[in-house]
């Protein structure tokens, strides 16, 4: 196997002879597209060429990535997909770290994004306060809109309140957070390009330690925080998915189904100290939930 450096927004280059051909278009320079990204290039056996998206060269990209003709297009976060799909009707594409409801039908495009464990997330914060009634949240809905729709549907159908806030720049976090305070039982924060930036978890968490709300994550890049639940993929883990997916592409000629939910044991489960410290009964009820969570195969982790 070779890996080299190239220039000219081609950023990595691993080829075996004769191989099928695999175009990566990492679109997501986050800590989970990079991990992404590395769990797939550690395990994938046919030659990958890997560009990182650029939208001021969105019509260069996409001509050079035509011209190249893959077997298949994997591509990780925010990508001009829509467009690649109709300019590439035969080409087979895995969609990752990315929804659109266009693509659920189309028949050569595997979604990885799976439902988000709104619901089991619920589950496991009830199991502290079974008295939750608000929780409050701030997206960007040019990120996070499917994963927003589903957290709302979730809570809804809790009768759990929701107070959301749209944020645009991670730099807003900080003043949008404090118009929660004395007003939700919960802070849930869901995955989102623009949130998950190191800024606004502070801004969060800052918020959170303050006003003793708890915060749920559903964003692995909050694992290390102080969330009293952070409930996440492992994107190593989902990267070496992505390329399971990739052989049945390739090898058998035919586009899996998924399962459209996550099982707990693709989930981390992450509980901080500091956050169940807040609660009023959390250190008592946290030997309960760990033995709860473990029972029904989470990955649980705790950290202070």
């Amino acid at each position: 196997m070779i890996k080299q450096i190239l220039l000219g927004g081609l950023f990595l280059a691993i080829g075996v002879a004769h191989s099928a051909s695999i175009v990566v278009l990492q679109g997501d320079s986050s800590d989970f597209g990079r991990k992404f990204f590395s769990g797939f290039s550690s395990v994938v056996t046919e030659s990958i060429k890997a560009f990182q998206y650029d939208i001021s060269k969105d019509r260069a990209i996409l001509e050079q990535i035509k011209s190249l003709q893959p077997d298949l297009i994997l591509t990780i976060g925010k990508a001009p997909v829509e467009a690649m799909v109709n300019l590439l009707p035969s080409t087979p594409f895995i969609v990752s770290d990315y929804f659109s409801p266009s693509l659920v039908k189309k028949p050569n495009v595997v979604l990885m994004e799976r439902i988000p464990p709104t619901d089991e997330a619920f589950e496991l914060l009830f199991k502290f306060n079974p008295e939750i009634k608000s929780i409050g949240t701030i997206y960007n809905p040019q990120y996070s809109k499917s994963i927003f729709d589903r957290l709302v549907k979730s809570a809804t159908s809790k009768k759990i309140r929701v107070a959301s806030i749209k944020a645009s720049q991670s730099k807003d976090v900080k003043s949008y957070v404090t118009a929660f305070a004395g007003k939700i039982d919960a802070y849930v924060a869901i995955r989102d390009l623009t949130l998950s930036s190191p800024t606004a978890m502070q801004a969060i968490y800052e918020f959170s330690q303050k006003n003793q709300v708890p915060v749920v994550s559903l964003d692995p890049a909050h694992q290390g925080q102080p969330a009293l639940i952070n409930l996440a993929v492992d994107p190593i883990q989902l990267g070496t998915q992505a390329w399971e997916v990739a052989k049945i592409v390739l090898r058998e000629k035919k586009i899996p189904e998924l399962p459209s939910k996550l099982a707990p044991s693709e989930l981390n489960l992450t509980v901080s100290l500091s956050a169940v410290s807040l609660l009023e009964k959390g250190m008592q009820l946290l030997p309960k939930f760990l033995q709860e969570t473990t029972d029904v195969n989470y990955t649980v982790r705790v950290i202070h």
